[in-house]
């Protein structure tokens, strides 16, 4: 079992005198509220609109439901938002996934705390009828939760393998990351350098991109290649992927993008040790140095996180100019871990040991 991490030194209150220990990802609710995963302190935190932080779990690892004060999580992973402003954590140690509700309380929606219903689910996406979307990283399958707390598989036939096909004829390896766009879903299989697509409708799974090689090949899907590919996000059918080894490294990662046919090409190459680092230019030729988390906003942009670089950075990589640039320099911190938009053009950036937002105009608070 998943070991239960003890209580960090997080202090809530307001903004300016809070503090986050081990921010791993970041989602935003409609109304401007943003929640960060602490996956090591097993809590989810929330930074409200007003600029209060607080945070929803004890910290001492565990499954209990309740309010924000007295509910547990154990090694909680990816999380959603739906349109209602219910919080969605992939809640991996527990093999739940659990809600958070806007006052905060917390209750069980699938999953009994056994491998037998959701086998460590690692990521959740939510559609605009409210059915979740769970990567089973152990189950090897995508399964669908309706509304009403039902669980079903949607694809995958629990065996690891290169299937596609409909429903349970499917297989998955270790899907460990999840984008929604309309009524697909892009999954990728990080160890098996792939990315998939599953029509939400009925299950149906292709290999959208790669052919399971490690490299780093652009072309048609079947003859392109990833290596460790991650970060996800999807617009109107065109994918976007960080490959080229953890975020983390300091040899730094690609920006891929799959168009809806499958072709890959390299939006931003990996960075060449020995070279100019981390500097803004037209697309192919900009540098940078270890690509975090991905989002894309309201005007088709990528935003992206650059965790290597000594002055990290929010960059924006422009739709219709080929030219990436830089929004932000987040604080000097070194470690940004994911970005997410918000409708008002805002995004909200996992820094370190803190949360910082950055609004339109490249204005950078916490």
């Amino acid at each position: 079992g998943a070991n239960i991490p003890e209580r960090g030194p997080q202090i809530d209150g307001p903004v300016y005198s809070a503090t986050f220990r081990t921010p791993l990802g970041v989602a935003v609710d409609g109304n401007g509220n943003r929640y960060v995963i602490e996956y090591e302190d097993s809590v989810v935190r929330k930074l409200a609109a007003n600029g209060v932080v607080t945070t929803i779990g004890t910290g001492l690892g565990g499954a209990t439901d309740g309010a924000a004060d007295v509910a547990t999580f154990m090694v909680p992973y990816g999380l959603a938002v739906d349109a209602a402003g219910n919080v969605f954590v992939a809640d991996a140690g527990n093999h739940k996934i659990r809600k958070i509700a806007p006052d905060g309380t917390v209750s069980t929606v699938a999953g009994d705390g056994t491998t037998a219903v959701l086998n460590l689910p690692a990521a959740v996406a939510v559609d605009a009828a409210g059915n979740l979307f769970v990567a089973e990283q152990g189950g090897h399958r995508i399964a669908k939760v309706a509304p009403d707390g039902t669980v079903s598989t949607l694809a995958g036939s629990g065996t690891p393998g290169d299937a596609n096909g409909a429903g349970t004829a499917a297989q998955f390896s270790y899907p460990s990351y999840v984008a929604i766009d309309g009524g697909a879903l892009y999954v990728v299989e990080r160890g098996k350098n792939r990315v998939r697509k599953v029509m939400t409708a009925d299950g149906t799974v292709s290999t959208l991109a790669g052919n399971g090689a490690a490299g780093s090949a652009d072309g048609p899907g079947a003859e392109a290649t990833f290596s460790e590919p991650r970060g996800i996000a999807a617009h109107q059918g065109n994918v976007y992927v960080t490959d080229g080894g953890s975020p983390r490294d300091a040899y730094g990662a690609r920006i891929r993008r799959i168009k809806p046919d499958g072709t890959v090409s390299t939006l931003v190459p990996a960075w060449v040790q020995g070279t100019p680092c981390c500097f803004d230019g037209r697309v192919g030729f900009a540098a940078l140095q270890g690509i975090g988390g991905l989002a894309v906003d309201a005007a088709g942009d990528l935003l992206v996180t650059e965790l290597g670089n000594n002055r990290p950075a929010v960059r924006r990589l422009s739709r219709t100019e080929p030219e990436v640039r830089s929004l932000a320099y987040v604080n000097g911190n070194s470690n940004l871990a994911d970005v997410v938009v918000d409708r008002n053009g805002n995004y909200y950036v996992s820094a370190g040991a803190a949360v910082e937002k950055a609004s339109a105009d490249g204005t950078v608070s916490r």
